[in-house]
């Protein structure tokens, strides 16, 4: 009985002083082995009862966790931390063996893990402690924006648990057992900020130091002193005290502090700032560090890589070329070299580079100028064949120079990859190119693609205005002259001549001259071509300079389509409806007194997207030549020259269009034509005249070729000549429509004095009686031919004997009617 008495005033007495019992720490993201690492921190913040934390409960909001003692006890006294540890812990970790104070109460849990799967820490979590029944005692959501290692830790014991009240730790690892990083002393100075200027300092330069001194405790503080150290030969050094006026700085504020030091020594120096005040009760946050590489004189691209020979057989083959642009030598001791996969010293002994001066790193010694230096390194790092990175830092790590190549910007077997402008960018790819010396590189001497003392060049490509020209044209041909030397030049003539495609004769356009280019400075001539004729040519520029030493690039070439006029090149017959086995065709006709270029001509229907072309090679076509364009080669070409395309479009044997274009895209002849207007299963569609317009119906009609077609010849239904008339006149008369091509069609051609007009042609026979009505209300222009078959309406044909042709016009220039008769004979075999 007297031992349960006892038991009860235990619970009673342990029982009353739990509301002092708070969480104060949670690492929810540990360094390391998420698994092991993990715990929370009580403390006993009651100022004389103990509590017995056996049975107490820890929750992640879904799952409890019991707390058990560690070794024997599980009572944590008046000021004291409690460390609850996850049993795998203290077998698989010491990452707080050495941190947590002796005097700190060491528990663990029940389970493996705090909760139901650990602490989360990537999304918010709410942890709680809870009496043996569960009753809430302290709770806290914590926000997952720690960094690996860094705890949550309360602020102060005596508030509430607050997301205010809380923050991340200070201190790596958190502070388990002992005060946390962020409560805040009486007097507490520390180092917030530690920095410098310029980035990037040398042996000649001053360094300003930055520092920010923040008041992190709860009272005011008048003054400290910061004493700065050099670590740079490893020993630390006293390098200056700075004394500082805080002017009662309070609690919560900073103050920027701005100190000056140097010029330092070559190399890696680490800066040591701390601050030195008497009422400062907390010492940890009272440092801070930085490192800092003071370099030498060597300015980065000082020495520059220059010529790179990546693909040979051998790896004893490969090689570099450095070359020093500065004006002030330089020493390669302990530079390095690096590739993607290795780093090499060059040498360890003194090398000095002089200023323009070239030095080869190679496997082995190599042939070249006795003025080039050589480092030979057995070890060089192996340079990829389809690309690699080369970096070249100087002996305290700065880097100097850097290259990323691939097969793309040049080089090849035994072909180095050569710079081209030693003052442009090593990153800059089109800085680089491929070696065109004769034997495939140029150790230790001027690159051959780089530029020389003198060396105008022409810079392409050409420009035409208009950019796509017609015959007569003039044409301004512009291009670019630039100083590609080292030099300023003057006094630079270009000249700019052609020829046809298919002839080397050659005729002068003009001449100009530029008086004066800086180096790397351009000038934009232009040069008229006057009255330009059609055709395909080549035009050359070509570039004269007394002192031009690289002549190689003073020549441009470059083709020019100079359009024909529309209908210099007709379409003259339509296979549109081919017999059996037989290809589609289209037959071109040249009527012209001259030749006719058809390189890079095009066809397409009504259908086609893009143009098919039909040659890309120069196919002249010659006065009263014909052209014969088909899907194969199996058409009966006759004389015809024959273009075979396999891309042809397939023509419509209801109706379709048939579209030229010249090499400019311009539409040189357009037919629209219809079944109606002639052709058949295995006859084609042929024109009458060439000189009349390509869309009129009645100058079409059905080859009466007893194969079928003329392919390559005079069309079977030709008429040779239309007579000029003023009026109308009619040609043949007699005709006879008898179908054996030879006079099947008349020509009525009429002239009228005005632009446009309404035409109606009427034919009558010998009584009167209308048997043809031709045209009725037709649009004409003041000039036209139209054809009759000798048949009337019905489509019969009619019988021998004299018609008399009616034709009227509604003059809209004059507003007037005219008329005009005439007579024709249709004749026929008796």
């Amino acid at each position: 009985m007297q031992n349960r008495m006892l038991i009860l005033l235990y619970c009673v007495i342990y029982l009353r002083a739990d509301a002092q019992v708070i969480l104060s720490e949670i690492m929810f993201n540990p360094a390391g082995n998420e698994r092991t690492n993990e715990y929370v921190e009580l403390y006993n913040a009651g100022k004389s009862e103990s509590v017995d934390l056996l049975g107490w409960l820890l929750s992640d909001g879904t799952k409890f966790s019991t707390i058990l003692p560690f070794e024997e006890s599980s009572i944590l006294h008046p000021g004291q931390h409690a460390i609850v540890l996850v049993p795998q812990y203290f077998d698989e970790s010491n990452a707080y063996d050495s941190v947590i104070p002796e005097d700190a109460l060491i528990l663990t849990i029940d389970k493996s893990q705090f909760g139901a799967y650990g602490f989360k820490n990537s999304e918010s979590e709410c942890v709680s402690l809870h009496q043996p029944d569960t009753l809430l005692i302290a709770s806290y959501c914590y926000t997952p924006d720690n960094a690996d290692g860094f705890s949550e830790e309360k602020r102060k014991m005596s508030a509430d648990d607050s997301e205010v009240n809380w923050s991340n730790s200070l201190i790596s690892g958190g502070t388990p057992g002992y005060q946390n990083s962020v409560t805040p002393l009486p007097f507490d100075l520390g180092l917030s900020s530690f920095a410098f200027s310029p980035q990037r300092p040398s042996t000649q330069d001053t360094i300003f130091l930055r520092l920010t001194i923040t008041n992190m405790g709860d009272e005011p503080i008048d003054s400290c002193t910061i004493i700065f150290q050099d670590s740079a030969d490893i020993h630390p050094h006293p390098i200056c005290e700075k004394a500082i006026v805080l002017n009662s700085l309070p609690a919560g504020d900073s103050i920027k502090v701005r100190h000056k030091i140097g010029p330092l020594s070559a190399g890696l120096h680490t800066l040591h700032a701390t601050i030195d005040c008497a009422l400062d009760e907390k010492l940890l946050n009272n440092h801070s560090w930085l490192s800092m590489i003071i370099f030498e004189t060597y300015a980065p691209r000082s020495v520059v890589f220059n010529e790179i020979m990546y693909d040979t057989d051998e790896k004893s083959d490969e090689w570099l070329e450095i070359y020093n642009a500065s004006s002030r030598p330089v020493d390669l001791k302990n530079w390095h070299l690096k590739d993607r996969k290795k780093i090499v010293m060059l040498t360890s002994e003194q090398c000095i580079l002089n200023p323009g001066d070239y030095c080869l790193l190679a496997n082995r010694e190599l042939n070249a100028p006795k003025s080039c230096q050589q480092i030979v390194e057995g070890k060089l790092p192996e340079l990829n064949n389809t690309g690699d990175e080369l970096t070249l830092t100087d002996a305290v790590g700065v880097l100097i120079d850097s290259v990323a190549y691939e097969q793309v910007h040049g080089g090849g077997r035994y072909i180095s990859l050569e710079r081209i402008r030693i003052e442009d960018e090593s990153t800059l790819a089109a800085n680089w190119g491929s070696c065109l010396a004769e034997n495939g590189s140029t150790p230790g001497s001027l690159n051959s693609i780089s530029p020389r003392e003198y060396d105008a060049a022409i810079r392409g490509p050409l420009h035409l205005d208009p950019s796509l020209p017609m015959s007569g044209d003039e044409v301004l041909v512009s291009f670019e002259i630039v100083n590609s030397g080292r030099s300023a030049i003057q006094d630079i003539k270009t000249n700019i001549s052609y020829h046809a495609i298919n002839d080397n004769t050659v005729f002068d356009i003009g001449d100009n001259t530029v008086a004066f280019l800086s180096p790397r400075q351009s000038a934009l001539t232009t040069i008229a071509w006057h009255n330009v004729p059609s055709g395909v040519y080549v035009l050359h520029v070509e570039l004269r300079m007394p002192l031009d030493m690289d002549p190689a690039n003073n020549r441009l070439a470059d083709s020019v389509t100079v359009s024909y006029q529309p209908g210099s090149l007709v379409i003259n017959e339509i296979m549109y409806s081919p017999a059996h086995n037989e290809c589609e065709w289209i037959e071109l006709c040249n009527k012209n007194h001259f030749p006719i270029e058809m390189m890079t001509w095009c066809m397409s229907d009504d259908t086609a997207d893009t143009p098919v072309l039909l040659s890309s090679n120069p196919t002249p076509i010659c006065p009263g030549e014909f052209v014969l364009i088909s899907h194969d080669s199996t058409v009966q070409s006759g004389e015809a020259i024959p273009l075979v395309c396999s891309q042809l479009p397939s023509f419509s044997n209801d109706y379709d269009d048939v579209i030229l274009y010249d090499g400019n895209g311009r539409v040189i002849d357009h037919v629209h034509y219809a079944s109606a207007w002639g052709g058949t299963r295995g006859h084609s569609l042929e024109r009458i005249n060439p000189e009349v317009n390509s869309n009129e119906p009645s100058n079409w009609t059905t080859c009466v070729d007893p194969v079928g077609h003329t392919a390559g010849l005079v069309n079977s239904v030709y008429i040779k000549s239309v007579p000029q008339s003023t009026s109308v006149a009619v040609s043949p008369d007699p005709f006879s429509p008898d179908g054996d091509g030879h006079d099947d069609h008349v020509a009525i051609s009429y002239e009228i004095p005005g632009a446009v007009a309404h035409v109606n042609i009427k034919i009558f026979d010998i009584n009167g009686r209308l048997v043809r009505f031709l045209l009725n209300n037709s649009p004409s222009g003041a000039k036209r031919t139209v054809y009759w078959n000798g048949h009337n309406d019905e489509g019969t044909r009619c019988r021998m004997g004299i018609y008399i042709i009616l034709f009227e016009a509604l003059n809209e220039t004059r507003m007037c009617i005219e008329h005009v008769k005439k007579t024709v004979v249709l004749a026929g075999d008796l």
